[in-house]
């Protein structure tokens, strides 16, 4: 599923110094039959996901999925024009919206921008993407920016119908996410601004358990 090229050009903007060259590769690329629905069938050699633009849910994500991680709304037109799905997930089921939240990606990786991110994800909702989707590890599209303080993208997700008391197999919660007591993720972000926002939409703090580990609180 890494054969595809398209895949080494749909890293976030500015990866390449030249983005409109980037552009033009990529419409080549499709043009001449790169498939953009094609999943990746194995996590590609890289420290952090970086063979995927630092996107660590890599097997079963499409260039699209990837394209959404960088929060890059011109990269998901083209692939769309191109007969893209956006509605392929992951092999955890993480569609490409739960992609564009942060979720799967270390804190400080990549994209750290609310205003992008919340592009994204507004984007992807016209396109019909399902913000109530939750993953085979039990998160939903609230863990990323309960992590980040990203707190407009939440009150949109919940305003969408993201679910505040969900639990992760873990045992977190987006509430325990924003509170400091869920995976450290390459950092530990305290969001009281975020946690009383879940609050305040019902989120119950007696639910799920603290974790605390550093990439450790998604069982397999």
């Amino acid at each position: 599923g890494l054969a595809n090229p398209v895949y080494g050009f749909v890293d976030p903007v500015g990866g390449i110094p030249d983005r409109e060259a980037k552009l033009r590769l990529v419409k080549a690329l499709l043009a001449h039959g790169a498939n953009p629905n094609l999943q990746a069938t194995a996590r590609p050699p890289g420290f952090g996901g970086t063979g995927t633009g630092g996107y660590n849910d890599a097997v079963g994500a499409t260039p699209f999925v990837v394209a959404a991680n960088a929060a890059d709304v011109e990269m998901m037109r083209i692939l769309l024009a191109a007969g893209a799905d956006p509605h392929l997930v992951t092999k955890t089921n993480s569609n490409a919206l739960l992609a564009a939240t942060g979720l799967n990606r270390g804190i400080g990786e990549i994209v750290d921008d609310e205003d992008r991110a919340i592009e994204a994800v507004k984007f992807l909702l016209d396109v019909g993407v399902d913000p109530k989707a939750v993953t085979t590890f039990n998160e939903n599209a609230l863990f990323g920016p309960g992590y980040r303080g990203w707190n407009r993208l939440l009150e949109l997700l919940i305003e969408k119908g993201a679910d505040v008391n969900v639990v992760s197999k873990a045992g977190v919660t987006p509430w325990l996410a924003a509170s400091g007591f869920g995976d450290r993720l390459g950092g530990v972000l305290y969001n009281k601004a975020g946690a009383d926002i879940l609050l305040n939409h019902g989120a119950d703090p007696k639910l799920g358990h603290p974790c605390q580990a550093q990439n450790k609180c998604r069982p397999e």
